[in-house]
Protein backbone atom coordinates (compact mmCIF):
# COMPACT_ATOMS: atom_id res chain seq x y z
CA UNK A 1 0.00 0.00 0.00
CA UNK A 2 1.31 3.44 -0.89
CA UNK A 3 1.81 5.70 2.09
CA UNK A 4 -0.08 8.97 1.77
CA UNK A 5 2.18 11.92 2.41
CA UNK A 6 1.13 14.23 5.20
CA UNK A 7 0.22 17.15 2.98
CA UNK A 8 -1.78 14.88 0.74
CA UNK A 9 -3.73 13.76 3.81
CA UNK A 10 -5.18 17.27 4.03
CA UNK A 11 -6.30 17.01 0.41
CA UNK A 12 -7.52 13.41 0.73
CA UNK A 13 -9.61 14.07 3.84
CA UNK A 14 -10.90 17.37 2.46
CA UNK A 15 -12.00 15.68 -0.76
CA UNK A 16 -13.57 12.76 1.13
CA UNK A 17 -15.64 15.33 3.01
CA UNK A 18 -16.47 16.95 -0.34
CA UNK A 19 -15.03 20.29 0.75
CA UNK A 20 -13.40 22.69 -1.66
CA UNK A 21 -10.27 24.60 -0.73
CA UNK A 22 -12.45 27.69 -0.51
CA UNK A 23 -14.85 26.02 1.94
CA UNK A 24 -12.06 24.72 4.16
CA UNK A 25 -10.40 28.11 4.03
CA UNK A 26 -13.62 29.77 5.17
CA UNK A 27 -13.94 27.37 8.12
CA UNK A 28 -10.31 28.07 9.08
CA UNK A 29 -10.50 31.81 8.34
CA UNK A 30 -7.65 31.32 5.87
CA UNK A 31 -7.37 32.23 2.21
CA UNK A 32 -7.96 29.27 -0.10
CA UNK A 33 -4.53 29.92 -1.62
CA UNK A 34 -2.95 29.02 1.71
CA UNK A 35 -4.80 25.68 1.65
CA UNK A 36 -3.42 25.14 -1.84
CA UNK A 37 0.09 26.01 -0.67
CA UNK A 38 -0.13 23.42 2.13
CA UNK A 39 -1.42 20.76 -0.23
CA UNK A 40 1.36 21.48 -2.73
CA UNK A 41 4.04 21.62 0.00
CA UNK A 42 4.90 25.26 -0.71
CA UNK A 43 4.40 26.08 2.98
CA UNK A 44 3.81 24.14 6.18
CA UNK A 45 1.20 25.13 8.77
CA UNK A 46 2.37 25.83 12.31
CA UNK A 47 1.20 23.67 15.23
CA UNK A 48 -1.77 25.86 16.13
CA UNK A 49 -2.95 25.84 12.51
CA UNK A 50 -2.44 22.07 12.28
CA UNK A 51 -4.74 21.68 15.29
CA UNK A 52 -7.37 23.90 13.64
CA UNK A 53 -7.09 21.92 10.38
CA UNK A 54 -7.56 18.60 12.20
CA UNK A 55 -10.58 19.97 14.08
CA UNK A 56 -12.12 21.38 10.89
CA UNK A 57 -11.65 18.01 9.15
CA UNK A 58 -13.09 16.14 12.15
CA UNK A 59 -9.99 14.01 12.60
CA UNK A 60 -7.43 13.60 15.35
CA UNK A 61 -4.25 15.60 14.82
CA UNK A 62 -2.28 12.34 14.63
CA UNK A 63 -4.35 11.18 11.65
CA UNK A 64 -3.91 14.34 9.61
CA UNK A 65 -0.32 14.95 10.69
CA UNK A 66 1.25 11.67 11.79
CA UNK A 67 4.50 12.27 13.60
CA UNK A 68 3.66 15.89 14.32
Amino acid sequence: MEKIRTVNRIRAIRQTLQLTQQELGKVLSEDYRKISDWEREKTCPDLETKQRIAKALGCPLSVVFPGG
